[in-house]
């Protein structure tokens, strides 16, 4: 007769492991302009475009004075050509002049920012201190990576000289682009990363 087998003796169960508890990092917060640290934006000087010869040295007229057709037309092209470079601003801020404000939009349609968030200020009039508009985005809490200004010569070519970029010609509808860095809101050190006459950025944007 066959010897009946024994039986298999059976493998005990291994118990799943515990899982790890999960640790979720904090995100470090941007540094906000007002802080001591130093922060960096991109800074995009635009010169407006081309508009409407001033009539008789009027000053109101010459604040109302709109770009011309052809104006608005190659400065739409120049403007996407801007942001195809990667230049899109989080933030424009123009002059309160016409032509200015008419390139301003320009670069929030190119760049799909929304028209309604253009802010306007005197620091970039024609007669404005050129160092205005420096302290204007230093006192900022909210200062995204990009900011672009809109404004008039010779103001642009002077802030871009005080900023350390030589002296430029600004042609209409040309930009240059700056890198600066703040501390405590003061401009601690800048420097130019490029120029781009309005026909190369044209070029880009049709």
């Amino acid at each position: 007769e066959s010897t009946p087998s024994a039986p298999m003796a059976r493998k005990p169960r291994r118990k799943a492991p515990t899982p790890a508890p999960v640790v979720e990092e904090a995100i470090p917060e941007a540094t906000p302009a007002s802080s001591e640290g130093p922060w960096i934006t991109r800074l995009v000087i635009v010169r407006h475009a081309i508009a409407k010869d001033a009539k008789d040295g009027d000053p109101f007229q010459d604040a109302e004075r709109q770009l011309t057709k052809g104006g608005k037309r190659r400065a739409a092209a120049a403007m996407r050509g801007l942001v195809r470079l990667g230049h899109a601003p989080g933030l424009i801020l123009t002059s309160p002049l016409l032509r200015a404000t008419q390139t301003a939009e320009l670069l929030a349609k190119a760049a799909h920012v929304d028209p309604a968030s253009i802010e306007v200020t005197g620091t970039l009039l024609p007669d404005a201190e050129s160092s205005a508009i420096l302290d204007l985005i230093g006192a900022r809490a909210d200062v995204p990576s990009i900011v672009a200004v809109v404004g008039h010569n010779d103001h642009v070519e002077r802030l871009v000289h005080q900023l350390g970029g030589g002296t430029v010609i600004l042609k209409k509808a040309s930009a240059a682009v700056l890198d600066v860095v703040y501390q405590a809101g003061v401009v601690s050190v800048s420097a130019l990363i490029a120029l781009y006459p309005p026909k190369a950025l044209r070029a880009l944007g049709e």
